[in-house]
């Protein structure tokens, strides 16, 4: 009886099905839904510039340019930043039950940051129109999206390997410990 080779697994790559086709979920893998997630933002500020086209004070038209301008162009960003802000995680207590706490906290945090991200660029983008006497919802709504747009197909931000000591200050030297000794003291 005759052994087939094994599949050998190369570090960073999926391993290969017998018909070539890449490992994960469907088809696509892992690379498929995170470009999905990707293109999230800016397809929701397509959705808010087609809903500008319905009749004006409509539910239909106020929910979904609502929903991009509170979390679009902030989700873009922070999936732009994710790596940095994963260096910088939360502590849970020394006494603390809940066993999740620091993934619960890291979304939270990313939700919390997303919204203000998108209100932000929101109010800079009105505010850099109205200085250049173009002003209008329609517009704010299209430079938000290409903006959303820019983000998302932006590679995320690489983090430093090395960390960054801070230099230790210098020891006094015997001149400047005469010079700090009070009056009175031996």
């Amino acid at each position: 009886m005759r052994t087939l080779p094994t599949a050998r697994r190369e570090p960073g790559r999926d391993a290969m099905r017998k018909d070539s086709r890449p490992a994960g979920p469907g088809r696509g893998g892992p690379a498929r839904v995170d470009l999905s997630l990707r293109l999230l933002p800016p397809a929701a500020g397509c959705c808010a510039l087609a809903a500008t086209l319905l009749p004006a004070a409509t539910e239909l038209r106020i929910a979904p340019v609502a929903v991009f301008l509170l979390a679009g162009p902030g989700a873009a960003l922070v999936r732009l930043c994710r790596p940095v802000l994963a260096r910088h995680q939360a502590v849970r207590p020394a006494e603390s039950w809940d066993g999740g706490f620091e993934r619960d906290s890291r979304r939270l945090e990313q939700l919390a940051l997303a919204v203000s991200l998108s209100v932000s660029a929101s109010v800079l983008c009105a505010t850099a129109l109205l200085a250049v006497g173009a002003f209008s919802g329609l517009r704010v709504l299209l430079l938000l999206t290409a903006l959303t747009a820019a983000a998302a197909c932006s590679p995320k931000l690489r983090v430093a390997s090395k960390t960054v000591d801070v230099p230790k200050p210098a020891e006094p030297t015997a001149v400047q410990k005469k010079k700090k000794k009070p009056k009175g003291a031996p």
